[in-house]
């Protein structure tokens, strides 16, 4: 049975583990990388950045306390209240009231249909408006496109085409 060798075994054989060890903390990979960050040059006016605001974009973020960013926190409040925020909460009533009308048309007893008729008209009214204030009058394909963050200007410019040989006033709706 072999045991494993100790420090003392190796000091017969010649190597100095201390500078075998400071040879090693600097490796070629370490020294390449600390090379190409010295050449990343940081954007001007990166170090003051600041939001909208005033705040500093990492004060207030301590990742160890789990602590995050207060304005992280306003732009969902922002987002939930903007008119695509409000029409996902609208599809979530929208399925919420089918959900209660699928119940209860399957399980047709007097509360689920009580339920379902006090519940159901005014989520889908509800979800209506939502999805209009939306839309802002535009197409459907417009407006889901610009949500997603694409460019659908060319949309826009191919409904008023498609009014202007109708006859109709693009600028009346």
């Amino acid at each position: 049975m072999t045991r494993p060798p100790d420090d003392s075994d190796l000091s017969d054989t010649g190597v100095d583990l201390d500078e075998t060890n400071a040879a090693l903390e600097d490796t070629v990979a370490d020294v390449e990388l600390d090379e190409a960050l010295d050449e990343i040059e940081a954007p001007a006016g990166d170090h003051d950045a600041e939001l909208e605001d005033g705040g500093k974009l990492l004060e207030g973020f301590d990742p160890e306390a789990h602590h995050v960013n207060v304005s992280q926190q306003r732009s969902v409040k922002r987002a939930i209240k903007s008119e695509g925020g409000q029409f996902v909460i609208g599809l979530l009533v929208f399925a919420l009231a089918l959900g209660v009308l699928a119940l209860a048309a399957t399980i047709r007893t007097q509360p689920w249909l009580i339920a379902a008729g006090v519940v159901a008209p005014p989520a889908l009214i509800w979800f209506f408006l939502r999805w209009k204030r939306w839309l802002a009058g535009a197409p459907y394909a417009y407006r889901l496109l610009t949500s997603l963050g694409e460019d659908a200007d060319n949309l826009l410019e191919e409904r008023r085409q498609k009014m202007l040989r109708e006859g109709m006033d693009p600028g009346e709706k």
